[in-house]
């Protein structure tokens, strides 16, 4: 394990080099728990290009034994260094959601990392913008995280689609759920319980609801507003949403806004205010990654259902979100038809479930066409990462296939 130290003087050494003047600051270091981030200043490098190539931060871990190098290049140079090697013991695999796994009440489900699986409590969240090509995962990632929240049952949820409550609608009913058609109107209830709050708050002493919560017995539930098309929104709910994001954090609100509409300028102002958490999902250009996470990468994600980037702890964390059976969260799913859905009822009658370019092969299709075929259902979330390179049908399409079949 490196100490600070350590550190600082390798990475002093190694980026002589690439400074121009010696005798000014080539860069600021900061210590955190897990991990020295470093600031170049970019005014005294010769070739800030030259410095941000892969090769530098490859250079530095070698030299450091293999610890992680991340490097940003936003507002500023900035390079993380951790403390220990990495060790990669989970591959991005689907696997499927398990709520009984949920570590608090108010945590949701990421996914899968190399580190194991991810969940994230809404208050580290805070406030989150989602975004990614249709079809990618985002409102698969929704209804995990729905479902995971009426599971803890320490929270009030207002669900809002703009599609007139078509993709929320089975919520209608359930304990703690407002599935909410009129966006001003849930907008304007939601402000009513901040002002409220900010009242209580203020007679008790308490700065914000961690410091409410604590100790009382009448706890009070976080309000967690859920909107699937920030596109959607309209000025007037776009107004109150901003003051909200701004102002409801410390009062147990939470704002989640999902778009596959990065480019659409309400999202561009959206995506400004102060929304601290970002996901992305595979999108096809830079521009669009820097719209929902304020840095390039998303555009390099495999164009695999439930891939994601996810910006944690001031790092980039690559995830395979959870799989949800559809049938048990009433999700509509698109499955397999015509030729497609012949080779998904052959695996299921001849190889145990399984598709690999082998077994596609053997079925008379070319190896070219097979691993097409393969990488495109793959891509739609009908297949998953199986045993021995092989590709297993996901558990929601499999079950979609049976009831067709029975029926």
């Amino acid at each position: 394990m490196k100490t600070p130290s350590d550190i600082v003087n390798t990475f002093a050494n190694y980026v002589t080099r690439y400074v121009s003047d010696l005798s000014q600051p080539a860069f600021v270091a900061w210590i955190r728990e897990d991990r020295v981030i470093l600031s170049v200043n970019p005014g005294n490098v010769k070739n800030i290009t030259a410095l941000t190539r892969d090769n530098v931060r490859h250079d530095i871990s070698t030299l450091l034994g293999g610890v992680p190098v991340k490097l940003s290049n936003t507002t500023g140079l900035y390079f993380q260094v951790g403390y220990q090697p990495e060790v990669k013991r989970f591959r991005l695999d689907s696997v499927a959601l398990n709520l009984s796994a949920q570590p608090t009440v108010t945590s949701v489900p990421i996914g899968m990392t190399t580190n194991g699986p991810l969940w994230v409590s809404l208050e580290e969240l805070d406030s989150v913008l989602i975004g990614g090509t249709r079809r990618m995962g985002k409102t698969y990632l929704l209804h995990a995280w729905i479902a995971a929240l009426i599971y803890g049952g320490a929270t009030r949820l207002y669900l809002w689609d703009g599609k007139g409550g078509i993709e929320f609608k089975q919520y209608t009913g359930s304990e703690r759920v407002n599935v909410i058609t009129d966006l001003d109107a849930g907008l304007a209830e939601i402000k009513a319980e901040v002002i409220r709050r900010k009242s209580l708050f203020g007679a008790a002493g308490a700065r914000n609801i961690e410091e409410w919560n604590k100790g009382l017995n009448n706890r009070m539930e976080a309000v967690v507003l859920i909107i699937d098309e920030a596109a959607f929104i309209g000025d007037q709910a776009r107004d109150t949403l901003t003051e909200l994001i701004a102002t409801g954090g410390a009062f147990g609100y939470y704002p989640i806004l999902a778009t596959q509409r990065t480019g659409i300028s309400e999202v561009s102002a959206l995506a400004k205010t102060n929304l601290a958490t970002r996901i992305a999902f595979p999108v096809p250009s830079v521009s669009d990654s820097q719209m929902i996470l304020g840095r390039a990468g998303a555009e390099r994600l495999p164009k695999i259902k439930g891939r994601l980037l996810f910006v944690y702890r001031a790092a980039m964390v690559e995830a395979q979100a959870f799989m949800i059976d559809p049938a048990i969260y009433a999700i509509e799913t698109d499955g397999p038809v015509g030729s497609d859905l012949l080779l998904f009822e052959r695996a299921m009658r001849e190889t145990d479930n399984r598709m690999s370019i082998p077994v596609l092969t053997s079925w008379g299709i070319s190896e070219w066409r097979a691993r097409k075929l393969l990488d495109d259902y793959q891509g739609r979330g009908w297949l998953v990462e199986g045993p021995q390179n092989t590709r297993a049908v996901d558990p929601g399409i499999l079950r979609v296939i049976s009831q067709g079949l029975e029926r």
